[in-house]
């Protein structure tokens, strides 16, 4: 992993992308770096950035790279000199929020005050509310398959055709949630929106909302992505809803509110979120651990990045590290658990059938697993049916100890 004292200038990461020579560029709140894969460089304020504070990073069809700041318009970069470039002109003050282009190679800049602007040879040319834009904060974009610009907004959905908007999706429209944060395109042309209500399908005609109504295991859709088997992975918080043909599964994943997905070379989904990062074996979640080698379990929302060499990027509040998922072995079988003695007020007793006194209320068990891999790589789960509101824990430790247990049964 990486930190500041490597020579990323910056723990804290917003935005990860990768150029199309495999090129990794970081984005934080004092600037962006570039990781060739043998050192890091830089830009900032200092070396004629517009403005340190990155919302996200993108590669235009020419080659060309944009530097999306947070009030200051938009930077960029020429890819065969590496030289910064005057900032796009006419976006000075603009806080803009995402980027794409279209098949005439027109860079589209959303922003969050003041709807989009459309960069032609120079010139900007500004799409308004006035021109039938649901709304002048711009939450997601997205280019189809069919060239078309899906532009999500707080207030519903524009679409656009050769730069021209043929149709807004609003509520008279049938569109259920008008807050749009995510935009996705299946294999067989559906479009799928992320919302503060749930997901919501497109066929060109008609709307289906996907919610806890339905099945979905979250109403707000914190990140979707398409598998290779074309089953689209709906994150929440804590819980991952898998919408495939033969209908909706729930699989659960202890990542907090969920930011986004990759499926590895082996074919596991890797799943990374607000409070942790890790991987469905099965229909078992791994959770990789501050022991196992990441240097925090705290991911930044749109600082998630697959790169060409199955490496996984994550931007946290302490750095940015990198998981390289071909390295990762599976897990394996649980290995049996034996029972090291038993005390109760720290005196050792025989493991069944025995009775004690009010005041011996105090029992600890040691255990442990006979396993291949280091000790520290196996946990437990225990529980003391008897108490009340008793519930299953887990533990890497290899002993469990119960104080002030009232009067009762318990095994």
């Amino acid at each position: 992993h990486y930190k500041n004292t490597d020579g990323i200038f910056a723990n804290r990461v917003i935005h990860i992308f990768e150029d199309r020579s495999g090129n990794i560029w970081l984005s934080s709140i004092l600037g962006i770096r570039i990781f060739t894969g043998h050192q890091f460089g830089y830009h900032s304020l200092a070396t004629g950035l517009a403005y340190n504070w990155i919302y996200s990073v993108f590669q235009s069809t020419k080659g060309t790279y944009y530097f999306g700041t947070w009030g200051k318009g938009s930077s960029q970069l020429d890819e065969k000199s590496g030289d910064l470039l005057e900032p796009v002109p006419g976006l000075s003050g603009q806080k803009v929020t995402a980027i794409v282009d279209d098949e005439r190679n027109r860079v589209w800049f959303g922003t969050t005050d003041n709807g989009i602007f459309v960069q032609n040879e120079g010139k900007l040319r500004p799409i308004t509310e006035d021109d039938g834009l649901p709304s002048k904060r711009i939450l997601s974009m997205y280019r189809d398959s069919r060239n078309r610009i899906w532009v999500g907004t707080t207030k519903g959905i524009g679409i656009f055709q050769s730069g021209k908007l043929v149709k807004s999706l609003k509520k008279e429209d049938g569109l259920p949630i008008l807050f749009i944060t995510a935009i996705l395109e299946d294999t067989e042309k559906n479009m799928w929106f992320g919302s503060l209500g749930g997901a919501i399908r497109y066929d060109g005609d008609s709307f289906f909302l996907y919610s806890s109504k339905n099945g979905l295991a979250n109403d707000f859709v914190s990140g979707i992505y398409l598998d290779r088997n074309g089953d689209l992975w709906i994150g929440g918080k804590n819980k991952v809803s898998i919408l495939g043909k033969g209908g909706i599964s729930i699989k659960e994943a202890e990542c907090g509110v969920i930011y986004g997905f990759y499926r590895d070379r082996s074919k596991r989904m890797w799943v990374a979120g607000r409070s942790g990062v890790g991987y469905f074996q099965g229909d078992r979640f791994i959770k990789i651990r501050i022991k196992d080698g990441i240097i925090a379990t705290e991911v930044n929302q749109g600082a998630i990045f697959a790169d060409s060499s199955a490496r996984l990027w994550l931007g946290t509040n302490r750095g940015v590290m990198w998981i390289d998922t071909g390295q990762v072995p599976d897990l394996i079988d649980s290995p049996q658990v034996y029972l090291k003695n038993i005390t109760v007020d720290r005196i050792p007793v025989a493991g069944k059938g025995n009775r004690f006194k009010a005041h011996q209320n105090s029992i600890a068990f040691r255990f442990g697993a006979i396993s291949f891999a280091s000790l520290g790589d196996v946990r437990y789960r225990y529980i003391l049916h008897g108490l009340p509101n008793g519930d299953w824990q887990t533990t890497d430790q290899t002993f469990v100890e119960f104080h002030h247990l009232p009067s009762g049964n318990f095994k």
